[in-house]
């Protein structure tokens, strides 16, 4: 645990130690990327029962997501058509959600432990003072003690997006800030907020505050400017897909939903995105429904810390940070599914929460503020780690989840108990639901496959998280 090797093999481990099992969002992007590994097509007609997330263009069904996961998750289908095809898969359901967790782990797990370690370096940019091992836990208390944590277990875009925006700072912070030109790292954080975007369209807006305060403190914003071609790749991909997947470079799948349960209320103003809404953008931040601040509460000192910062970097580079979040808040509030469905929090503010969190890199490292901080940190992975390892998808018409369900399933040990699989049909997911006692759960973490059951599947982990966080740190803390 001495270097930042050590940090990401914790994190990744973590993130791939859950499965979250099927559902709408993550099946459609799968099914992508098994259609394009195993069929060669870009329709997924053979896995379209699975998902509502679809639209029918021609004949045909095709994802409506952001392709940017499923590209990401490509690799895992491509490496099983050399011994699978879709025939097979369909009669081996318990393959297809073990190739699922392992895309999950290889997509999001692997994306969000690797911004874990830029996330902690960018830290260290911002506060040169503070010990690498004070960095390393106010990055545990972000990506653990919030969403962040729930979304790098499943293949939803949120996390991903979250990641891409984190790498695309840090690579961005270190470009502008050297004082030798890193045409590399320039190259390294256009490319990444762009793939921000291709994986979830709403991560333009923090991506766009992120390249503005990157300009802002930058040494020779020219050096900067000089890797900004690469942010076309991913829109020219985005071009590619579009044509390839719904007949024109400039079409969107949410715009071809007409006709599916959800083509009314998105065909309202700009993709369903209308003019905020007061209610919906108190709950996004304090309700026991969708409360940013309420599943996350290090989000709360986080938020405050940005007054601890050196006025040149807090005239310059938070309030891009803190505008970007703003944003993305007011979109979200102005969309028709602000709610995100049967969720775990607010998901669609996820990609903001990184930049929220980089307030920490000022917290005052004075005993009473570590040990407040050290406290809230605990209730927030407390909270995340229980919507983490029961589900996170709670009835959208349960109006305090938080409250009412999670501190329940947490005393009764009631992990793992989503009970659809990649391959349940989508017609059958209210009544799995429903009777859960007539269906077996459709998957199960890492320490149930090796015989243990309720929390204690998830012990094994806690204690390796233990052990990395009360051991000592061996010598003076290097410079990032």
């Amino acid at each position: 645990m001495r270097g930042d090797r050590g940090w990401f093999l914790l994190f990744l481990l973590t993130f791939g130690w859950f499965s979250q099992g099927g559902f709408a969002n993550s099946n459609a992007r799968f099914d992508l990327a098994l259609s394009i590994a195993m069929g060669h097509r870009y329709d997924i007609d053979r896995l379209a029962f699975n998902t509502i997330d679809r639209v029918r263009i021609g004949g045909h069904f095709y994802s409506e997501k952001a392709p940017g996961t499923a590209y990401l998750a490509l690799p895992v289908a491509v490496a099983a058509s050399a011994v699978l095809d879709l025939d097979r898969l369909e009669r081996r359901p318990e393959i297809a959600d073990r190739l699922l967790h392992l895309a999950t782990a290889l997509s999001a797990g692997l994306l969000s432990a690797l911004a874990a370690v830029a996330f902690r370096r960018l830290l260290s940019r911002l506060d040169p003072l503070r010990s690498r091992r004070s960095a390393w836990l106010l990055t545990a208390a972000i990506f653990l003690g919030t969403p962040l944590f729930v979304y790098s277990t499943a293949l939803f875009g949120h996390a991903i997006a979250a990641a891409w925006l984190t790498i695309g700072a840090w690579s961005g912070y270190e470009a502008g800030r050297s004082h030798e030109p890193r045409r590399g790292l320039a190259v390294l954080a256009a490319l990444a907020l762009g793939l921000a975007v291709l994986t979830e369209y709403p991560a333009v807006i923090p991506a766009a505050a992120i390249a503005a305060g990157l300009l802002a403190v930058a040494r020779r914003p020219a050096r900067l400017l000089v890797g900004a071609p690469a942010g076309l790749v991913p829109l020219a991909l985005l071009m590619i897909h579009q044509n390839a997947a719904y007949g024109s470079p400039f079409a969107v799948g949410y715009g071809r939903l007409a006709g599916t349960q959800f083509g009314t209320r998105m065909s309202e103003g700009f993709f369903g995105i209308t003019l905020p809404d007061g209610g919906a953008a108190a709950q996004l931040l304090f309700g026991t429904y969708r409360g940013l601040f309420v599943y996350a509460p290090i989000v709360v000192p986080a938020v405050v810390a940005f007054a601890f910062w050196p006025r040149p970097l807090r005239r310059r580079f938070a309030p891009a940070l803190l505008a970007g979040t703003g944003a993305l808040w007011l979109v979200i509030a102005s969309y028709a599914y602000w709610q995100g469905g049967p969720a775990f929090g607010p998901r669609h503010l996820v990609p903001a929460i990184p930049l929220l969190g980089l307030g920490l890199a000022w917290w005052p490292d004075r005993p009473a503020w570590n040990r407040a901080i050290a406290a809230v940190a605990a209730l927030s992975v407390a909270v995340n780690l229980i919507g983490t390892a029961t589900t996170p998808f709670v009835s959208e018409f349960i109006p305090d989840p938080i409250v009412s369900v999670y501190p329940r399933l947490a005393a009764e040990g009631a992990v793992s108990i989503n009970p659809v699989s990649f391959l349940t049909p989508a017609a059958d997911v209210d009544d799995r639901w429903t009777h859960l006692e007539r269906f077996p759960r459709a998957t199960l973490n890492l320490g149930e496959r090796f015989g243990l059951h309720g929390w204690a599947s998830v012990l094994p982990l806690l204690l390796l998280w233990g052990f990395a966080i009360v051991r000592p740190a061996a010598g003076r803390p290097r410079a990032p």
